[in-house]
């Protein structure tokens, strides 16, 4: 009536307070509304033209054609999802041993010991392949190179050290002992079985 257009939402169902939507068209009366079929578009014929109003809602739903059911609930399209995948198997594999169903495994041991040789094999297999690093720990240093290398040059001082070392080290056993360290001239002495 007017220039007001509204439109209401299950008005013969139940009784609404408010309008769903509405629409004014100043200046124009409304003369005709129709809804496009299958569509949420209200046609509105005034006295100025014509418009088009958008109702959410107001057509009809489009189903998916390919979809069997499409209010189904979360469970029924997992039990679909199961149905579907059956029947793309062979039936042979489907039917059930009823002498297995329900019986505990009578060898467990067995297959665990036959995975841990298998685990130990591919382990000491990759230790295998592991190739050891090289470790140099400052030993690398151009002055530590260097040093090796004349090794050679201190081993002869090296070893007067340790004969002087041992030397002084059989010097004071026998100055524990209580003996002297003999004298060059001691050879000229009579031997004491002599005396």
């Amino acid at each position: 009536h007017g220039p007001h257009v509204e439109a209401w939402r299950d008005a013969l169902a139940t009784k609404q307070a408010a309008p769903y939507m509405s629409h004014l068209l100043p200046g124009s009366d409304v003369g005709t509304v129709a809804f496009c079929p299958h569509e949420d578009v209200l046609g509105v014929g005034h006295a100025t033209g014509y418009s088009s109003l958008i109702i959410p809602g107001a057509g009809e739903a489009a189903f998916d054609a390919f979809e069997a059911n499409p209010f189904a609930t979360k469970k029924q399209r997992r039990e679909t999802e199961v149905h579907a995948l059956l029947e793309k198997l062979p039936p042979d594999t489907i039917t059930m041993d009823t002498n297995v169903i329900g019986t505990v495994d009578k060898a467990p041991a067995e297959r665990e010991a036959e995975m841990a040789a298998a685990r130990a094999a591919a382990e000491a297999a990759r230790k295998a392949r592991v190739k050891e690093k090289k470790k140099t720990r400052g030993r690398s240093k151009s002055a530590k190179k260097l040093a090796r290398k004349s090794a050679n040059v201190n081993d002869e001082r090296r070893e007067r050290v340790r004969q002087a070392m041992t030397k002084r080290a059989r010097d004071r056993e026998r100055a524990k002992r209580g003996e002297t360290e003999p004298d060059a001239l001691d050879r000229f002495d009579a031997p004491p079985s002599l005396l």
